[in-house]
Order: structure tokens, then C-alpha cells, then sequence
């Protein structure tokens, strides 16, 4: 599971994410993100999780936001990491194939070492093919800005 997906669950719960990324499914066929006339406000799913959240309180919203950022935060150090481990990878490699040791260790420590990194590649991947999720976690992001946007105003 990747990130976003965590993150969404965590916020609305496991039937509730599911039922928003139907939504998204539904509204994404056939339409054309990239257009300028496209406008996330005024799709069906930005207006029902903002039914479900217009009314948090100011205490609440924080925390919320915070979440927001780290997980954006995670998402990156995942994809930087990603190059860094490669690297490792690939050297301890060479490394150990350059010692010579017993071919039964060489083999063994290349198998960790190669399940060790089939990890880190599965998580790389699984964050950077998530369309889905990551639209719904821009979704989820302009609500709460506007919902923010609507409570500083009030608060003016």
C-alpha cells in the first residue's frame, strides 16, 4: 500500500476511501485533467468530502494539515532514497562478488541483498504509480485549504 492510500484510510476510514476512489474512477474516464477548464471544486467528490469535513473545528484542522505535509514529505524522501539504495545496492554487490568468499555465502548474501532491494524497488514503485491515490490526496488537500481559507475568514 502506498502512502497516500495509508494516509486516506487513516483520515477517513477504510469503506469511506474506497467509496471516494470509486468516485474518482468514475469522474477521471474520459476526462481530461490537463485542461485549464478543469476545476477539482467542481467535481462530485471534492463536494462530498467537503460535506464531511466543512464542519471541523480550527483544533482539528491542524493536526490534519500536518499529516498532509508529512506525507508529501514522505513521498519525496522515498523517491530520493530510492536512488541512494540503488547505489548501495549495486556496490555491495561488486563488494561482495570481489572478496571471493565461498561460493554458498556469495550466494546467499547476493539473495539478501537482491530481497532487500526488490523491497525498496516495490515501494518506490508502489508510490510513483498511484494516480489514483494521489488525486485523491490532491482532493483531499484543496479541501482543507479551503476549508482553512473559510475559517480564516470567519476568524477575520
Amino acid at each position: 500500500m502506498n502512502i497516500f492510500c495509508k494516509c486516506l484510510r487513516r483520515e477517513f476510514g477504510r469503506q469511506q476511501y474506497r467509496k471516494y476512489l470509486e468516485m474518482c474512477r468514475e469522474e477521471l474516464q474520459g476526462a481530461d485533467i490537463l485542461q485549464e477548464q478543469y476545476r477539482i471544486e467542481e467535481k462530485h467528490v471534492f463536494q462530498i468530502m467537503y460535506r464531511q469535513l466543512e464542519g471541523i473545528q480550527p483544533q482539528d484542522l491542524h493536526p490534519k494539515m500536518e499529516r498532509l505535509v508529512e506525507t508529501l514529505l514522505k513521498a519525496f524522501q522515498i523517491g530520493r532514497q530510492f536512488a541512494l539504495a540503488a547505489l548501495i545496492y549495486a556496490l555491495a554487490c561488486i563488494l561482495i562478488i570481489a572478496l571471493q568468499l565461498d561460493p554458498t555465502v556469495t550466494c546467499v548474501s547476493l539473495a539478501l541483498l537482491g530481497i532487500c532491494f526488490l523491497y525498496k524497488v516495490y515501494e518506490y514503485i508502489s508510490n510513483k504509480v498511484c494516480f489514483m491515490d494521489v488525486y485523491l490526496f490532491m482532493v483531499y488537500k484543496s479541501v482543507l485549504e479551503k476549508i482553512a481559507a473559510m475559517q480564516g475568514q470567519l476568524e477575520e
